[in-house]
């Protein structure tokens, strides 16, 4: 998150915690100190959360505050499977994830061992998802 901002000067993450404890709260806000965040005790966060339907923790919601609306709360993934170009977008008033892109992505993370080779998001977002041919933990004998 923090190398996608360094990349995006124009985008901000405001950080709406449900830690269970003010010092979690803190904790993350150290480790991130470019976020900006909803006081821990705000109950506003609440309001905010139930009006952008967040189903689940953790969730990247991307809110329009020029349209006032939320584009898409499938942000982590939009960032996991199209980083490149999800902001431009965004920008755009698009969701910045296909679902084309997160299929393929669930493929990938739910495959069985041995499927694909170990990847990490960088190297999925910088190269794609590889194909099942291009496996290098298959080792074709079975036993």
């Amino acid at each position: 998150m923090d190398s996608f901002l360094e990349k995006h000067p124009g985008f901000t993450i405001i950080y709406i915690s449900l830690d269970t404890s003010e010092e979690a709260f803190n904790r993350t806000m150290q480790a991130h100190p470019k976020w900006l965040a909803i006081p821990f005790n705000d109950p506003i966060k609440l309001d905010i959360l139930n009006e952008w339907q967040t189903k689940g923790v953790p969730c990247l919601g991307i809110y329009d505050p020029i349209e006032h609306e939320v584009l898409t709360n499938w942000g982590g993934s939009c960032l996991r499977f199209n980083y490149d170009h999800c902001f431009e977008e965004w920008k755009k008033g698009g969701e910045g994830v296909t679902f084309w892109q997160m299929l393929k992505g669930w493929w990938y993370y739910k495959a069985p061992v041995g499927i694909f080779k170990d990847l990490a998001d960088e190297e999925l977002a910088k190269d794609g998802f590889p194909r099942l041919e291009d496996s290098s933990n298959s080792s074709g004998s079975s036993s």
